[in-house]
C-alpha cells in the first residue's frame, strides 16, 4: 500500500472514530468518548497542550498481565504523583451490554452476505436502544467497556 493511501486510510479511520456513524457497532462507546474529551478540553486553559494517548488496540502485552483488568484504582495508581486524576467510564453497564452485543453480532455477520443489511438495520437499532436505556443503569460502571483518564501535574 503506498504511503499516501495508508495515510488517507488512517485519517478516514480517525474521522470515523471521532464522529461515528450510527451504523458503527462501537457507536455508543465512541460517542461517549468524544463527549468526555470535549468536556475535559473545555476545562483546560487555552494554552499549549501536551497529551499522552495510550490505547490498547492490538494489546501485544496482554498475556504478560494475566487476567488483571485496568479498573479505576488500577488506572489511578501509576498516576498517583499527579495533582488531579479523573477516571471516567465510557458508558455504563447497559452501554457495555449493547455495545458488546453489537460488536459480537457484527463480527458474526461480517464474512457473510448479511453484513451490510445488518449494519444498515440492526446495528443502528441496537445503538438507539442502548442510548435510550443507558440512563436506567445510572452510574453502574461494572460492565463499562473503557475508561478515559484525565491527569494534571
Amino acid at each position: 500500500m503506498p504511503l499516501a493511501s495508508a495515510l488517507e486510510q488512517v485519517r478516514r479511520e480517525s474521522r470515523e472514530r471521532l464522529h461515528p456513524s450510527l451504523r458503527n457497532p462501537n457507536w455508543l462507546i465512541l460517542r461517549r468518548r468524544r463527549q468526555i474529551f470535549e468536556a475535559g478540553l473545555d476545562r483546560l486553559p487555552a494554552r499549549a497542550l501536551r497529551a499522552l494517548d495510550i490505547g490498547g488496540r492490538l494489546q501485544p502485552y496482554r498475556p504478560l498481565l494475566g487476567a488483571w483488568r485496568f479498573l479505576p484504582e488500577g488506572l489511578r495508581y501509576p498516576l498517583r504523583e499527579f495533582e488531579i486524576v479523573e477516571v471516567t467510564p465510557e458508558g455504563n453497564g447497559l452501554t457495555g451490554f449493547f455495545g458488546t452485543c453489537n460488536v459480537f453480532l457484527m463480527a458474526f455477520f461480517k464474512p457473510g452476505i448479511l453484513a451490510q443489511p445488518w449494519q444498515w438495520t440492526f446495528v443502528p437499532l441496537l445503538n438507539i436502544a442502548g442510548s435510550a436505556v443507558e440512563r436506567m443503569a445510572g452510574d453502574n460502571d461494572q460492565f463499562t467497556v473503557n475508561y478515559s483518564v484525565w491527569a494534571r501535574k
